[in-house]
């Protein structure tokens, strides 16, 4: 059971269906409160992906995370306002999932490169590393990017001016850029370090 989460819009269901079929058709968008279920071969195991459209309750996506494998958060690297509410929805989500759980954040560019809008990977890395949630802040500035301002919402409600305690946690944790969730060969490749680090 692989949760797919990430605030509204982020690519989440794009990437699944581009694993499912080798592409994604048309709009991708989820709505409602729709959960996706779907069932990838990742190496030796059969593994069921719970893609959680971005307009599910967070007490739903709560529920799901408690009982994840892995997850696999999405972050849109072309919408400065919402990265930092992104990195506080992972820090929430990150703390349901059982122990040993692995993570790994996509930074998903959508075809896009720093010159037509997409913030700069190196930048992300940092705000999105384990070790560096909670952000120590509700506004931020990444390079020339402004981040996203106080008492800014999620899709899903979810405050992050909310104080919270430092992250602790056992499991591995990886932030990977996928230039494109529309490309078959990029999106395996990150299949790759989940089954490396899934439990046998």
């Amino acid at each position: 059971h692989v949760l797919v989460a990430g605030v509204s819009g982020a690519g989440k269901t794009t990437f699944l269906y581009t694993l499912l079929h080798g592409e994604a058709f048309g709009e991708t968008e989820s709505t409602g409160e729709v959960a996706n279920m779907e069932t990838v071969q990742v190496g030796m195991r059969q593994l069921q992906f719970c893609d959680m459209g971005g307009k599910c309750s967070m007490d739903r996506i709560t529920s799901a995370a408690r009982s994840a494998s892995a997850m696999i958060f999405m972050v849109d690297a072309t919408d400065e306002t919402k990265a930092l509410m992104a990195a506080w929805e992972l820090y929430y989500l990150a703390k349901q999932l059982p122990p040993g759980s692995p993570v790994m954040v996509v930074l998903n560019a959508k075809s896009r490169t720093v010159d037509s809008g997409c913030i700069p990977f190196e930048a992300l890395f940092e705000v999105f590393m384990e070790s560096n949630l909670p952000p120590s802040t509700t506004e931020a500035t990444v390079g020339d990017y402004y981040l996203a301002g106080p008492g800014a919402k999620t899709a899903h409600g979810f405050l992050v001016a909310e104080k919270r305690a430092q992250l602790r946690r056992k499991g591995a944790w990886s932030v990977l850029p996928l230039p494109d969730a529309r490309n078959a060969e990029e999106c395996q490749k990150l299949l790759v370090w989940l089954d490396a680090n899934l439990p046998l």
